[in-house]
């Protein structure tokens, strides 16, 4: 019986030889290239190999196929998100960690559909994990509940980046400016306003068109923060949690 495949992560750990052309950093960079200039449908074995200017077969000597340089390639983004050293508080932790994340996210726009696709069991995902789990563990709450508010706060940042980031390919690919999209809209919103069936649209409208900012982004992620301070610090919360522990 042939022996089992290593994952990824085992294998990485293995130093290539002494005077070696390429190493997994270097293909790691070539792969971040091509996904930053093409989108992530240009990684392959081959354009890799293209852009390190090596035959592909070399390549195969470090990766399996396309699905681990898309694994190394998800955990070195990972590697990107600068987390503080110390920060007074659980909320200021999460708070820079969702920062940081954001910023990786708007940086790398094909990360945040291998975040849903491909399994994160990296040392970088690992790193940034560990520090959000340990902040919310500040709070005394089992592990299930951190695992929950993790993932509400993961799931905040990650949906309004991928909303921006489609709303900008959209405007992009069609040649969209916000002026132009008012004036396409202009006709339409003035007929259903004119209903008088929808006061709020109107005044919102009236107000201007509301583009995603980062005032925006941080009223969000305070309502989170908020709520999650909120949902794990009640008396109920606690004695929930204090029944997981003991079960």
């Amino acid at each position: 019986m042939a022996a089992k495949q290593k994952l990824i992560w085992e294998r990485v750990q293995a130093q290539p030889r002494e005077g070696s052309q390429l190493t997994y950093p270097r293909i790691v960079r070539a792969a971040i290239r091509l996904a930053d200039r093409q989108g992530i449908d240009a990684i392959s074995m081959r354009n890799i190999g293209k852009e390190l200017a090596t035959p592909v077969m070399s390549l195969y000597r470090y990766v399996a196929s396309k699905d681990d340089v898309l694994d190394l390639l998800l955990d070195a983004a990972y590697g990107e998100i600068e987390l503080p050293p110390r920060a007074p508080s659980w909320k200021d932790k999460l708070r820079a960690s969702a920062m940081e994340t954001r910023r990786m996210l708007k940086r790398h726009p094909w990360v945040a559909p291998l975040i849903t696709s491909r399994p994160t069991m990296g040392p970088n995902y690992l790193r940034w994990f560990e520090f959000a789990m340990s902040a919310v563990a500040e709070l005394g709450v089992d592990t299930e509940t951190r695992i929950r508010a993790i993932g509400t706060l993961h799931a905040y940042v990650t949906g309004v980046v991928s909303y921006e980031l489609g709303e900008q390919e959209t405007n992009r690919r069609l040649g969209l400016t916000a002026e132009k999209k008012r004036q396409l809209a202009a006709p339409y919103l003035k007929t259903i306003l004119a209903s008088g069936q929808y006061p709020q649209l109107a005044e919102f409208v009236a107000q201007g068109s509301g583009e995603p900012s980062e005032a925006t982004f941080e009223f969000g992620l305070n309502c989170v923060i908020g709520g999650i301070e909120q949902a794990l610090t009640s008396p109920r919360a606690r004695v929930r949690s204090a029944t997981r522990t003991s079960e």
